[in-house]
């Protein structure tokens, strides 16, 4: 029998704390993914991964036309500056 892994829906955002310079991360209806991460570029990490999995997901199942390849190319493109903390 084959199992389907789930995980909480995107979009995931980081957030400061309030007392210290310490990250969260929340999904969908504030849902707590991540909590205490001292580096704010592992917050970008884990908050980028449902933009991230779409984009390579996308990219294996569109049909290589010129078209779906700058779509796929632009959804990878954002979803790597949202991991690295930038602005796409």
């Amino acid at each position: 029998m084959t199992t389907k892994t789930t995980f909480t829906p995107g979009p995931w955002t980081k957030h400061r704390r309030s007392y210290a310079d310490v990250w969260r991360i929340r999904g969908k209806d504030k849902v707590l993914i991540a909590d205490d991460l001292f580096l704010e570029a592992d917050a970008n990490l884990i908050a980028a991964a449902p933009d991230l999995l779409a984009a390579l997901k996308g990219m294996l199942d569109q049909p290589e036309t010129n078209a779906a390849y700058d779509t796929m190319m632009q959804r990878a493109q954002a979803a790597i500056a949202k991991a690295e903390g930038r602005t796409p």
